[in-house]
C-alpha cells in the first residue's frame, strides 16, 4: 500500500501586529484546515486589575479557543488561556493598575485528521483602571464612656448638668461627635461637637429623664465606629429637709422626689462650718437620726440623692441643736437700702453679729416706729448672719418706705432677746422744695421733710458751665437753708437729697430739684 503524502503548511498571521509569525497548522494530505475565524473581538477594562474580552463565536464547529496577550500591539504575545468551544468571553484578572494590554484570539479544531487553527482575531486593546486611592486609615473608637449627673445649684431645680467622659484612642481625629438618645437603641441625634483630643464634655439634662451618650471620632477622611453607649438619670432634688431634737438626738426628715436614685448622702457641718459626709443611705430613704452630738452647738444638715457616681443638687439646709438654754441676743444690727439706677435694681442689706452658738435660726422683724407692732419679714438660712435682697427698682418709682428692723435668734427652747433696733428707708425725697432770691448774693431754700429715718440732708448747687458742688450737709431735722456769697444776676440750680444711715450715695429717687436767679 502506498504511503500517503504528508504536507506541512505554515500560516503567517499578522506579522505586522507583532503576533506569532511561525504558528503552524497541520492537516493530512488532501484534507485542508476546517477551522474558521471568530469575529468581533472586544477588550474592555472593568477594574484596576481586570480586562474583559468578548467575541462572536466561530460559525463552524470548533474544539476551543486560545487567548494570547501582550503588553502592547507591537510586543510579543504569550498564551494566557485555552477555553472550551462554548466560550465567547474571558476575564483576564490579576493585572496591575493603569497597564495597557492587547489581546488576540483564535479557534482550534481537533479531528481524526489532526488539529487545525483559525487565523488570529485582533488585536483588541484595553488599559486597566488607575488604582483607587488608598483606603483612609481607620480611626479607633473612643472607649470607657461615662455619664455622671453633676450638682449645680445655679440652674433650675428641674435641670441638671451631665458630665460625659471618655478615653481618646485615636491620634489623628479632627473632632469628636457626641450623640444622645433616650435609650441605647436610639434613635441617636447629634448634640454637640468637641475638638480633637477632648476627653470630656458637659451637657444640660432634665432630671428624672434617662439620657444616653455615645462618642464618635471624626477626621476629614474617616469616621470611627461609635463607642459603646453610657446612660444615666439625673435624680430629682430632695426637698423639705427638717431637723428636730428627739431624746438627745437630732432627727432628720425629707421628701424623696426621685424614682431613679441609687441612694442618699447625708452631710453635716460642724460649728466651724466644715462639711463632712455623715451617712450613705439606700434608695427611697426619707429620714436619718444623728446621735453623735455636743450640747449647745448648732449643726447644719443637707441631703443629696446620688446616682452613677454623681448626684442631685443639695436639699435645703436644716439646723439642729441640743439646746440647754435659749440663744443669746444678736448684736450690731445694721440695715440699708441702696439703688443701682443704671441696672434698675434696689438692694436691701441687713447684717448682724451672731451672739450665740446654739440657735437653729434667726428671724428678722420690722416695725413702723421701732417700738411696737413687730412683724417677721425674713427667715435667713441657718448659720447665716446677713440678708441680701434684690428688688425691681422701677416698682418703687414715686414711692418711699421708712421702717425699723431687729433680729431675733431662736432654738427649740424659745427666742433670744431681740437685737438693737436700726431704722432706715428709701425714697422720701424732700417735698415742696422752693428756692427764693433774698438779695443779690443770697438764696433761701425750704422744703418739707417726709423721711422719718433720715440721717441728714445734702445740698448741691450748680451754675451754667460749672460742675455740681456740695454746699451744705444738714442734720435730719433741717427743713431750710440760706445760701450766701453768690454772684449777682446769676442763675443757680439746687438739689436737696435725703440721706439714710450707711447710705450716703447720690440716689436719683432721694432728691428734689429747684432753681432761681439772684437779683441783678
Amino acid at each position: 500500500m502506498r504511503r500517503p503524502l504528508s504536507v506541512e503548511a505554515v500560516l503567517l498571521v499578522c506579522a505586522a501586529c507583532g503576533g506569532p509569525t511561525d504558528e503552524q497548522f497541520r492537516s493530512r494530505a488532501g484534507h485542508p484546515s476546517s477551522a474558521s475565524e471568530p469575529s468581533a473581538l472586544h477588550a474592555t477594562a472593568v477594574s484596576a486589575s481586570e480586562n474583559d474580552l468578548d467575541w462572536a463565536p466561530d460559525p463552524k464547529p470548533v474544539t476551543g479557543y486560545q487567548v494570547y496577550r501582550s503588553v502592547g500591539p507591537s510586543a510579543a504575545y504569550d498564551p494566557v488561556a485555552s477555553l472550551p468551544a462554548a466560550a465567547t468571553a474571558y476575564a483576564d484578572g490579576g493585572l496591575p493598575a493603569s497597564s495597557p494590554y492587547c489581546y488576540r484570539v483564535r479557534s482550534w479544531r481537533t479531528s481524526r485528521n489532526g488539529t487545525s487553527y483559525s487565523p488570529f482575531l485582533g488585536p483588541a486593546c484595553a488599559t486597566t483602571f488607575a488604582a483607587p486611592p488608598p483606603a483612609p486609615s481607620r480611626l479607633a473608637s473612643p472607649s470607657g464612656v461615662a455619664a455622671v449627673p453633676v450638682r449645680d445649684d445655679f440652674f433650675r431645680p428641674d435641670d441638671s448638668i451631665i458630665h460625659v467622659t471618655w478615653f481618646d484612642n485615636s491620634a489623628n481625629e479632627g473632632q469628636f461627635r457626641i450623640e444622645e438618645a433616650s435609650s441605647v437603641s436610639g434613635p441617636w441625634t447629634q448634640s454637640m461637637i468637641v475638638p480633637a483630643n477632648s476627653t470630656s464634655a458637659v451637657r444640660l439634662g432634665v432630671r428624672e429623664q434617662r439620657i444616653c451618650f455615645r462618642i464618635t471620632a471624626v477626621s476629614s477622611s474617616a469616621t470611627s465606629d461609635p463607642s459603646l453607649p453610657a446612660c444615666t438619670v439625673a435624680p430629682a432634688n430632695p426637698t423639705g429637709l427638717a431637723a428636730r431634737t428627739v431624746d438627745g438626738r437630732i432627727g432628720l426628715t425629707w421628701a424623696d422626689n426621685s424614682a431613679f436614685e441609687d441612694g442618699y448622702e447625708v452631710w453635716r457641718a460642724d460649728p466651724t462650718g466644715t462639711w463632712s459626709e455623715l451617712a450613705t443611705l439606700p434608695a427611697n430613704a426619707t429620714g436619718y437620726t444623728d446621735g453623735n452630738l455636743s450640747a449647745d452647738q448648732t449643726y447644719l444638715y443637707r441631703v443629696q440623692a446620688v446616682r452613677d457616681g454623681g448626684g442631685s443638687d443639695y436639699s435645703n439646709l436644716a439646723a439642729g441643736v441640743l439646746a440647754t438654754a435659749v440663744p443669746a441676743a444678736p448684736a450690731g444690727l445694721v440695715a440699708m437700702y441702696w439703688a443701682d439706677m443704671w441696672g434698675g435694681w434696689l438692694y436691701f442689706d441687713v447684717f448682724w453679729t451672731d451672739g450665740s452658738d446654739n440657735e437653729t435660726g434667726f428671724r428678722i422683724e420690722t416695725s413702723d416706729d421701732g417700738i411696737a407692732g413687730w412683724m417677721p419679714v425674713s427667715i435667713p438660712l441657718p448659720g447665716q448672719s446677713y440678708v441680701h435682697e434684690q428688688l425691681d427698682l422701677f416698682l418703687f418709682v414715686g414711692g418711699f418706705f421708712d421702717a425699723c428692723y431687729r433680729v431675733v435668734a431662736f432654738n427649740s427652747l424659745g427666742d433670744s432677746l431681740p437685737s438693737n433696733v436700726f431704722c432706715t428707708g428709701w425714697g422720701g425725697a424732700p417735698q415742696d422744695l422752693v428756692a427764693t432770691a433774698v438779695d443779690r448774693q443770697t438764696i433761701d431754700l425750704s422744703w418739707t421733710s417726709v423721711a422719718r429715718s433720715a440721717s441728714g440732708y445734702d445740698i448741691y448747687r450748680v451754675t451754667s458751665g460749672a460742675d455740681w458742688e456740695i454746699v451744705a450737709s444738714l442734720p435730719p431735722d433741717a427743713t431750710s437753708h440760706r445760701d450766701t456769697g453768690l454772684a449777682a444776676g446769676t442763675d443757680y440750680q439746687y438739689i436737696v437729697t435725703v440721706k439714710y444711715p450707711l447710705n450716703d450715695q447720690y440716689d436719683f429717687y432721694n432728691q428734689a430739684w429747684s432753681s432761681v436767679a439772684t437779683a441783678p
